[in-house]
């Protein structure tokens, strides 16, 4: 009776050892593959600069084929409040831009910056707004929860946010004219810029011409009105002031393609009208630091003078060079300089 009961235990032992190792060799193995997943996801989100990884690891991602239904519910289930405080600090500061579809702007840096590269970026749901095939990067739009899917592309190395310019605006109306003795080199020399295209970049015209209209002239009491600025029209896409036309020539490299975005470029145009008052302006906007660039090519084509009071940290670094092959071509680039601390703790860290 006692070797029966002695031989019992012992089975008893066994087979409690045994489920013991087999339920820690089940576990590892689970372990083991669960490790193996993160891995393989930190591994593409990994791709992405800290603010979009973030972004990512708050927003359940999608991989599936992308369709109107899935994307509309992207703008109905996100929301600001949910993303960690770094994130909603980036888009605070405007280092960072969501739209109300829930996209995010971003540059993608590719090995290849070719038609069948785009095309697969717009399979992933990307909204390609500019490119820089120089330099490889695609400027773009895409829901936060398709950033994951952006990085499984093998010829993608990196997405990032875009680099914006700050407009240096300064709270003193300038009283140039007299400081730089302009009136007296039009009085003594009877000159007034006429023969001279004038380009400006800045944020935005608001308040030249009138709303409420497809084709636009001054608005009512504006600079044209009043004499401050050369007569033009300005042409609207709904209520969007997308071009303008005659004294002021103007076209906007703005995602949103919107010229209104700020008055700074008012008050800059405003300013050459009164030293130079025959010259011709024009001016473009932008967001971006491609967008810049492109803003630049097109002034750099066909003014005499550009100039701008933008300020940038970080970006592509093609802007210099730009501005350099602009001088070189016998013009004149003038760049504004100074004081941001306002914005200088603002900027995105690797």
């Amino acid at each position: 009776m006692f070797q029966t009961s002695h031989k019992e235990g012992h089975m008893h032992k066994i087979a409690s050892l045994t489920f013991y190792l087999t339920l820690t060799a089940v576990l590892s193995v689970g372990l083991g593959s669960a490790q193996n997943v993160d891995s393989n996801y930190d591994s593409q989100l990994s791709k992405l600069s800290k603010t979009l990884r973030e972004v990512a690891r708050s927003v359940p991602q999608s991989a599936g084929p992308l369709t109107k239904s899935n994307q509309s519910a992207v703008s109905r289930q996100f929301s600001v409040d949910n993303l960690p405080k770094s994130a909603r600090d980036a888009l605070h500061a405007r280092k960072m831009r969501i739209n109300n579809k829930g996209e995010v702007q971003v540059y993608i840096y590719v090995a290849d910056l070719s038609e069948t590269m785009l095309a697969q970026l717009r399979n992933k749901g990307v909204t390609v707004e500019l490119t820089d095939r120089k330099h490889k990067i695609v400027q773009g739009r895409v829901a936060v929860d398709r950033l994951k899917s952006v990085t499984t592309l093998p010829a993608v190395s990196r997405v990032q946010l875009p680099d914006y310019g700050v407009p240096q605006v300064g709270s003193i109306t300038t009283q140039g004219d007299k400081v730089l003795k302009a009136d007296l080199v039009r009085s003594n020399f009877r000159v007034n810029g006429a023969g001279v295209t004038v380009g400006i970049i800045s944020d935005g015209i608001a308040g030249v011409f009138a709303t409420g209209c497809a084709s636009c002239g001054s608005a009512p009491a504006g600079p044209i009105a009043t004499g401050d600025l050369p007569t033009a029209t300005g042409t609207r896409t709904g209520a969007v002031l997308t071009s303008a036309t005659g004294g002021i020539v103007a076209q906007s490299f703005s995602a949103d393609g919107n010229l209104e975005s700020g008055a700074e470029g008012t008050a800059m145009m405003e300013i050459v009208h009164d030293l130079a008052p025959g010259a011709k302006l024009m001016f473009a906007n932008f967001d971006t630091g491609l967008a810049f660039n492109a803003a630049v090519n097109f002034l750099s084509a066909r003014a005499d003078v550009v100039v701008d009071d933008i300020g940038f940290f970080g970006g592509p670094g093609s802007l210099s060079r730009r501005v350099r092959g602009f001088w070189r071509g016998r013009h004149i680039h003038s760049r504004s300089s100074g004081e941001c601390a306002p914005f200088s703790s603002n900027v995105e860290y690797v």
